[in-house]
């Protein structure tokens, strides 16, 4: 369950055609749907809601800023209090932290029409 969002990041996130699993230069398909069209998969709801895609890209990247420092806080504070096979999480927890932050700076360097810098 604690790698649940690791694999759900791999799934979603990862650029495609690219050689590694954790490249993030470009939209994946699923990133890439929900910026141009705002739609989902499943249908669900989006958590982030915006009317074109720049809006939607700039609430994705700022949400993801967000998480990405609440995540390496919860990183830090987990490994200094507790590095027992409970907290095993953190052996994945640089590879997400740095998938975040590609996919930050997949989302800053999106034009429209789905193109990156």
């Amino acid at each position: 369950e604690y790698l649940r969002p690791y694999t759900q990041l791999i799934e979603w996130g990862s650029e495609p055609g690219a050689p590694d699993a954790d490249s993030f230069r470009r939209p994946s398909p699923v990133l890439e749907e929900w910026l141009e069209h705002g739609t989902t998969p499943g249908g669900r709801t989006p958590v982030i809601e915006g009317s074109d895609r720049p809006t939607r890209r700039e609430a994705a990247a700022d949400l993801l800023r967000k998480e990405a420092d609440s995540y390496r806080r919860q990183a830090d504070e987990d490994r200094s209090r507790d590095c027992t096979p409970r907290n095993a999480w953190l052996g994945v927890a640089e590879i997400i932290s740095r998938a975040l932050s590609e996919i930050v700076r997949c989302l800053e360097s999106d034009e429209p029409g789905g193109t990156t810098l």
